[in-house]
């Protein structure tokens, strides 16, 4: 995520697809980390199959410069799915 939040990996366990998706990340302009957030946890962590821990790994610069949403939005995002 910079100023948009895209997804560069779906869910794998393939470690090899993991790495290369870190290694093609490059600094964006700004930070939409609770933009970021908040799609993941809607999007992604909504469907619980029962089979899997859902966890947001996120690496970023630590501060949030654009985002729409508030912390407070995105915490409630992740609280909700867990």
């Amino acid at each position: 995520f910079d100023t948009v939040v895209e997804t560069l990996a779906e869910f794998t366990d393939d470690t090899g697809v993991l790495a290369s998706s870190i290694r093609e990340l490059r600094p964006g302009r700004g930070t939409s980390m609770y933009d970021a957030i908040d799609q993941v946890c809607l999007k992604k962590l909504g469907v619980d199959d029962g089979q899997s821990r859902r966890i947001i790994v996120i690496l970023g610069d630590g501060e949030d410069t654009q985002s729409r949403y508030t912390r407070g939005r995105a915490l409630e995002s992740a609280h909700k799915t867990d």
